[in-house]
């Protein structure tokens, strides 16, 4: 007879439908100062209470299943107790483990090129650690970016600026151009994610959109290339501030706010959860969860 795990069923209800902890209050971060080079990956160990343990792994984004990054994913799920797993890059609202998250992981990891929350996805998966997304969809980040002056069209192609690095990155070019990958994007992402006709934005509104904002034309051999990706899109409220940072700014808060409600939920119903997200997102819930969980215990570097 199959062995029911009530554990599952519990931990699903208990964070698609309701949570009893209060909301922390979260700190605006400074988003008006030019912001520095990413911090090094690294690992805080906070203890809520006694028998508690919150373990976050802040890192520099990598798709490398060999780097030290993943090694560290690999010990800490394997040697620290882990029951609950908090992963950047998808929606809470997929719940617990979702099985499309999953299939992406393997599929990512048979070809050997793996991100670190999706490789942390199928580390979980293979230890039977539940694993959640600490996002929320872009149709809320729209109705809350309304307030700051933000449009529809604004965040469709801030979103499309946002991937171009990752594109870069992973060699995408090498196959398609821009403008085919921007109607791919408008069908496979927006259409979903905004709930818009995919023919509704064409890429060359996107060009449009670019140079009327940035007042210059958009140059695909230098914009939003890999290795520029910290300050064309980092947040940023400041002088001189372009349209693409201010977005990201609101983003960012908006984002970041809700990970740390996410944190706060999952950490009053398990023993041990470990975070992974960038470590800028660290930087920014930082006050926050000091004021939560008190200093780190423990912090090491990740070399």
């Amino acid at each position: 007879m199959k062995r029911i795990d009530f554990r599952f069923y519990m931990c699903s209800f208990f964070f698609l439908f309701h949570s009893f902890a209060s909301p922390a209050q979260f700190h605006f971060s400074d988003f008006t100062k030019v912001q520095e080079e990413p911090p090094p990956s690294s690992v805080f160990y906070f203890t809520p209470s006694l028998n508690q343990k919150l373990i976050y792994m802040a890192v520099r984004h990598t798709n490398d299943m060999k780097s030290s990054v993943a090694t560290t994913i690999k010990n800490l799920l394997e040697k620290e107790n882990v029951d609950f797993c908090i992963l950047e890059g998808f929606e809470e609202s997929e719940g617990i483990s979702p099985q499309r998250v999953v299939s992406k992981a393997e599929n990512q990891v048979a070809k050997g090129i793996c991100g670190e929350n999706l490789y942390a996805a199928h580390l979980c998966h293979s230890l039977r650690i539940h694993f959640i997304g600490g996002e929320k969809g872009e149709k809320f980040y729209l109705q809350q970016l309304e307030k700051y002056g933000i449009v529809e069209e604004d965040l469709v192609f801030y979103l499309l600026a946002q991937q171009i690095p990752w594109w870069h990155r992973d060699g995408t070019f090498e196959k398609e151009n821009l403008k085919v990958q921007f109607e791919t994007f408008m069908k496979e992402d927006i259409s979903t994610w905004l709930e818009v006709e995919p023919v509704k934005y064409t890429y060359e509104d996107f060009i449009g959109w670019h140079e009327k904002h940035m007042g210059c034309s958009y140059d695909p051999e230098k914009n939003f290339l890999w290795d520029s990706k910290q300050e064309e899109l980092l947040p940023y409220l400041g002088p001189g501030a372009t349209r693409y940072q201010k977005i990201a700014a609101y983003i960012m808060y908006i984002r970041d706010e809700h990970v740390v409600d996410v944190i706060q939920r999952a950490i009053s119903n398990h023993s041990t959860v470990l975070v992974i997200y960038g470590a800028y997102h660290y930087k920014w819930q930082k006050k926050t969860l000091l004021d939560l969980f008190g200093a780190p215990v423990k912090t090491f570097l990740i070399k």
